[in-house]
Order: structure tokens, then sequence, then C-alpha cells
């Protein structure tokens, strides 16, 4: 079940069908050694005696020095070797005297108490909120918006104040939205109103989604002026909100920079924004020269049209 650093085995274990079931876990191996170790001992106490110092040496160096449970890992292969005297355990088990039977079922009921007990908050799940969200960045940073969506979701069902879950999950929405995948959320912007002014995060980029989802809920006024102000804020990090101004129909900052002329490629909302008709005069004040194809503007369009709806 082990936490390790900010991330957690259980919680990988039950995504995989591989690892959800494991015939050959710690703790059965642990169990199946204990039990076996006596047996051991009566055919060899030599080579008995002499595993048992490796493992406690070997355990108690990881007890002191690493805190995580996965440098148990090498007495795996001693224990594995111990274990394997369980079908001569079995054959030889009516033989066995009383007293013997009594030790190997009292040292079986020991290790699996050890292995499959809960003490000490050996299970807590406090750290699966990090475990979510993690999937949720890594789906994000290579596109699979979709496994973004869902794993900030999640997150934010485990933990409903994670606001960087609320972030990339709003952001995560827009690229689907975009794309008219929304639906396959359940969710419409109205659900989003709650996480506008609990995301702390100011950058760009989910400012520029916030004016979205303002847009999207009809108040109008109240994006422009959020895409205003990150525009202000960030300068031309934030050109997305300006080509959403521009888009809208809204009136942009009153003293604009000039476009930076080391910059050789534009975001492409504001690509397609400043290349409008009615931004001509906006882009030869800026500066702005850069064009695209006919078909990279049809696109863009057609996703604009999706999260940037005209007016009632």
């Amino acid at each position: 079940f082990e936490q390790y650093n900010n991330k957690t085995f259980a919680f990988h274990k039950n995504l995989s069908p591989w690892f959800r079931y494991n015939p050959i876990g710690w703790g059965l191996l642990l169990v199946g050694a204990a039990i076996s170790i006596p047996l051991l001992f009566a055919r060899n106490r030599k080579t008995g005696t002499a595993g048992l110092v490796l493992v406690a040496c070997y355990s108690g160096a990881a007890l002191l020095y690493m805190a995580s449970a996965r440098f148990r890992l090498p007495i795996i292969p001693l224990l594995a070797i111990s274990a394997g005297g369980l079908p001569l355990l079995l054959a030889q088990w009516k033989a066995l005297e009383n007293s013997r039977r009594t030790v190997i079922v009292a040292l079986g009921a020991i290790a699996a108490i050890l292995a499959f007990s809960r003490f000490g908050s050996v299970v807590s799940t406090k750290t699966f909120p990090q475990d979510s969200m993690l999937l949720a960045d890594a789906s994000s940073r290579i596109g699979a918006d979709d496994l973004a969506f869902k794993w900030s979701d999640h997150t934010l069902a485990l933990d409903g104040d994670r606001s960087d879950a609320q972030r990339l999950r709003l952001l995560s929405y827009y690229n689907l939205a975009s794309l008219g995948l929304e639906s396959q959320t359940g969710l419409s912007w109205s659900d989003f109103e709650s996480d506008l002014k609990a995301i702390p995060h100011k950058d760009p980029y989910i400012e520029f989604a916030k004016g979205v989802c303002l847009w999207n809920l009809g108040q109008h006024q109240a994006a422009s002026e959020n895409w205003r102000a990150a525009f202000q804020s960030h300068g031309w990090a934030a050109a997305s909100s300006l080509a959403a101004l521009i888009v809208t129909d809204s009136p942009p900052p009153a003293n604009l920079p000039s476009y930076p002329a080391n910059l050789e490629q534009a975001d492409p909302l504001l690509l397609y924004a400043l290349n409008l008709n009615k931004a001509r005069s906006l882009k030869e004040r800026v500066g702005f020269k850069l064009r695209g194809k006919p078909e990279f503007y049809a696109s863009i369009e057609r996703s604009l049209q999706r999260v940037l709806p005209k007016r009632n």
C-alpha cells in the first residue's frame, strides 16, 4: 500500500489489471516464508541461521536509513526461496509434532498480522489527490484533454479545495469545447462559475479561460474586463485575451505596446484575430506583420464560434 514521496502504490496498482491482484505479493511471500522457516531449520540449521541473519541485517539497515518500504525489495528473493518449502511442509504436515505445528501456525499468524494489519495509518489515502493530480497534469502535457479533465475532476472529488485541479479542469474543458467535445464531460459552463473566484493562479492562460467562461454565462462586460486586465498584466503573453476582445467586438486596452519583432510565432488566436478586416487598423498600430493560411483561419474560426458565440 506504501505511500512513496507524493504518490501511492495502491492508487496506481488499482488502475492496472496486472498489479491489482498480485499472487506473489509481499504479504503472501512473508507468510509463506514464516511458516516454512521451522522446516528449513529442521533440515539445515546452519543455512537457516545464515539466511535469518542476512535478512535481519538488511532489514535493520533499511529501517535505519531508508524511510520508504520499497527498499525491502532485495529481501524478496530470500523470502521466495524460503516460501519454496511450502509444498514440502504440506506433504509432511500430518507427520509433524503438535508443538512444531503450533510454532508454525503462530509464526504464520504473526507474519499475517504484520503484513496485512492497518495499524499506524499505513493505509492512509491522503496522498490519493496528489496521485490523481499528477495524472491530470501528465495528460494535459501530452494534449490528452479528455483525460486531463477526467483526472482533475477526480482530484476535486477527492479534495474539493484543490485550486490547481480547478484551474486544469477549466482549461481542459475549454480545449474540449473548442473542439466541440464538451458534451462528453457531462458539464456546462455554468458548472464552473463557482470556481472562477476560487482559482488564484494569475497566469494568462487561466485568465483567458475565465473570460471565456464568463462570456458563455452571458456576463459579457465582466468577460471583456477580465481579458483587458489579463493583457494589461501580462502583455503579449496574454495575446489570446486580446484576440478574444477583437473577436467579440469589445474595446481593446487603451495603450497597446508594439508587437515584439523577435517573436516569429504568434499565438494562433491572435494570428487569426489581427488578420480580420475589422482589426486592420489595430494590426498596423502594433506593427503585426505575420499572416496565416486560409485553412488555418477556417479552423480557428470554427473553434472560436464554439467557445465565443455572438451576443444575443
